[in-house]
C-alpha cells in the first residue's frame, strides 16, 4: 500500500460535475436574478465582498432557500455525479499517494454525493439549518467559504504533514485556498488572476502536476 504523501484539495461544482452549484440550482428557481448575481461574483464578473462580505453572501443564498424540504435537497443531490474527467483525476491521484479531499462551499449533501462516487471519504460543504423538516434559511456555523476553505486545507496539512498541496478551484471565492496550497490552479477566467494575485498552473495538465 501506497503511504500518503501528498495532498490534492477539490473544488466540487465547477471543477468535479461541471455544474451550477446546489445552491445556486435552489435560487435560481424562484430568484433568478439572486443566482446570476452569486455567478458573477465567483466568476469575477463582480468585485468579491471584502472581509466577511463573503459570508454575509453565502447566508443571502442560504436565505432563498427557507422552506425547502429536506427530502427534496437530498433528491436534487443524486442529480451530482463526477464527470469521467474528474474520476480519472482522482484514480490518478490515489495510484500516486494523494489524499483527497473535496472542499465545498455548496451544500454538504451535494459535495458528498460528488465525493461518495469518486470514493473519497474526506469532503466538507455547508449544512443548513432545519425547522422540523423545513431550511429555515439559515447554515450552520462555521460557513464553508472563502477564508474557512483554506483554514480546512490547513487543518489537513496539520494533520496529514504532506510533502506537496495542490488545490483546484474555478471561483475566485476560492482565492485563498488556492493561496494556501504549493500548487493552486485556477481553472476560471485567466484574466482575473492577476487582479487577485494568484499563480496559475492551469496551462499544464491537472495529472502531470499532480505526478
Amino acid at each position: 500500500m501506497i503511504e500518503m504523501t501528498n495532498l490534492l484539495c477539490l473544488d466540487s461544482n465547477g471543477v468535479l460535475t461541471g455544474k451550477e452549484t446546489l445552491a445556486e440550482k435552489l435560487t435560481g428557481r424562484k430568484y433568478p436574478r439572486a443566482a446570476d448575481e452569486f455567478r458573477r461574483y465567483s466568476s469575477g464578473g463582480l468585485p468579491l465582498p471584502k472581509g466577511d462580505g463573503v459570508y454575509a453572501l453565502a447566508r443571502r443564498v442560504a436565505a432563498t432557500h427557507k422552506g425547502i424540504s429536506r427530502i427534496e435537497m437530498e433528491s436534487e443531490a443524486k442529480d451530482f455525479s463526477p464527470t469521467d474527467g474528474a474520476r480519472a483525476l482522482v484514480r490518478k491521484a490515489k495510484k500516486l499517494g494523494y489524499e483527497v479531499a473535496v472542499i465545498s462551499a455548496d451544500y454538504a449533501v451535494a459535495a458528498g454525493a460528488v465525493a461518495g462516487a469518486l470514493g473519497v471519504p474526506r469532503f466538507y460543504g455547508n449544512i443548513p439549518r432545519f425547522n422540523g423538516d423545513a431550511h429555515s434559511g439559515e447554515l450552520v456555523d462555521p460557513i464553508i467559504i472563502g477564508e474557512r476553505k483554506a483554514e480546512i486545507a490547513r487543518q489537513l496539512k496539520e494533520e496529514l504533514q504532506p510533502k506537496k498541496v495542490v488545490a483546484v478551484a474555478d471561483s475566485l471565492i476560492d482565492s485563498p485556498m488556492l493561496r494556501e496550497a504549493d500548487i493552486g490552479i485556477f481553472c476560471g477566467e485567466f484574466s482575473e488572476l492577476k487582479r487577485y494575485e494568484l499563480r496559475s498552473s492551469s496551462e499544464v495538465p491537472l495529472l502531470q502536476i499532480v505526478k
